[in-house]
């Protein structure tokens, strides 16, 4: 990747491309606002905004996203807090009733509706601070609709 220096129409415009994190992107925080990396930051060094870095932990983990999320909603979390059907059904009801009592809103959540808020939750929270950890939450949510349906 040929670094950019700013001053070109085609860095400038990879500059405003990517001065916003992109779902998926990698990401450091700085002054509590996301970059997007390019490659020098990662080793530590000047990214395309200026800014100087601190090099980063860019180590694999050893299980994707996918896995993670697996390896949560079969865990003994299930022993903790019982069926997710039953789990998240209660967590509907006490939302469907906060709804009603202080919005007069005339709604019925169900299990699945909290597994897919949950997982709007987690984007919200990757979109403004992207993390691993949202990612699987996310997943993991999506994935439990599934257990809901059982």
């Amino acid at each position: 990747m040929k670094k950019l220096d700013g001053r070109s129409k085609k860095a400038r415009a990879l500059k405003a491309q990517f001065a916003k994190p992109h779902f998926g992107d990698a990401v450091l925080k700085q002054e509590g606002t996301p970059y997007s990396l390019d490659p020098e930051i990662i080793a530590g060094g000047t990214g395309v905004t200026g800014r100087k870095y601190a090099a980063l932990d860019v180590s694999m983990p050893t299980q994707t996203v996918l896995q993670e999320a697996h390896g949560l909603i079969y865990s003994d979390r299930e022993a903790q807090y019982g069926h997710p059907r039953v789990n998240l059904g209660n967590i509907a009801g006490q939302w469907s009733l906060y709804l009603n009592q202080r919005h007069e809103a005339d709604v019925i959540l169900s299990a699945e509706d909290v597994c897919w808020m949950m997982a709007q939750v987690k984007m919200c929270r990757e979109y403004a601070a992207p993390k691993r950890d949202s990612l699987i939450d996310a997943a993991g949510y999506i994935a439990l609709i599934e257990r809901v349906r059982e």
